[in-house]
């Protein structure tokens, strides 16, 4: 029987912060960064996953639910099964990168850095980490042409504060060609209109709730744009376009919540 599912088995397994547990599968996938996989345990769900690699395809999971704390439990050697990679990805842009990433949604801006790093020699990274805690705080691309900066909302590890902590005086101090963000969607509406006010290109990785994953379905519409068809990946000037983008989502019945 035909089946748009294809079978992965998992050959590493770490734990990088204390909910985050990064996955690496024995198949290497054609995919971009920004796209994503729809990863299927059998007998539970699946869940729309960011691709953090993809020679070979690397994830990084949360375990912040029903679905996730299962897969998270999975050791070595054990199978789940995946679609895609579905998506529109990252535009690379330029050498002068500011990268932010808010929590767990690093995971594919750090598959971002590696991409342009090997694309391009030249181009030089700022990138922002931010977390609530430090033991949340997801791991920094080693790189000569890349700085990290920290922030932690409690003030246990690097700038007291949320990205913005960074990012603002990063912004004032310097010039970029592009501005690279994925994590909670407040932060990423408050990086658009900074970008916006820089009139600096700025790309920003919008997910929703998925259930189809390739625009069938319509549940992750935000305004009529398709997070999974039209998205994930956006420019901040449309971003803001969309009157519901940073203040309202959708829960898994469609009912339309405050963020």
């Amino acid at each position: 029987m035909d089946t748009p599912y294809k079978k992965i088995k998992i050959v590493d397994k770490k734990q990088e912060t204390k909910t985050v547990n990064y996955f690496v599968f024995d198949k290497n996938i054609d995919a971009k960064p920004g796209q994503f996989i729809m990863l299927w345990l059998p007998g539970e769900d699946e869940k729309p996953f960011s691709i953090a690699n993809a020679i070979p395809l690397e994830l990084a999971i949360a375990a912040i639910g029903p679905i996730t704390n299962k897969i998270c439990d999975l050791e070595k050697g054990e199978n789940l099964f995946y679609r895609g990679p579905y998506g529109k990805n990252f535009r690379l842009l330029g050498e002068r990168w500011l990268v932010i990433g808010g929590g767990y949604g690093f995971a594919p801006l750090r598959f971002l850095i590696k991409e342009g790093l090997k694309k391009n020699k030249n181009i030089k990274i700022d990138c922002v980490i931010g977390a609530k805690t430090k033991d949340l705080l997801m791991h920094q691309v080693k790189h000569k042409n890349v700085k990290t900066y920290y922030t932690t909302d409690d003030g246990s590890y690097g700038i007291k504060g949320n990205v913005l902590a960074a990012v603002q005086p990063l912004l004032e101090k310097k010039d970029y060609d592009c501005i690279y963000c994925c994590g909670p969607e407040k932060m990423m509406y408050s990086v658009a209109l900074l970008g916006e006010k820089k009139s600096i290109p700025t790309q920003l990785s919008i997910e929703r709730y998925y259930k189809c994953g390739f625009g069938l379905c319509g549940h992750c519409s935000v305004n009529g744009w398709l997070s999974c068809y039209d998205g994930p990946v956006i420019f901040g000037s449309d971003a803001l376009k969309l009157k519901d983008f940073g203040f309202y989502h959708k829960d898994r019945t469609g009912a339309r919540k405050q963020i």
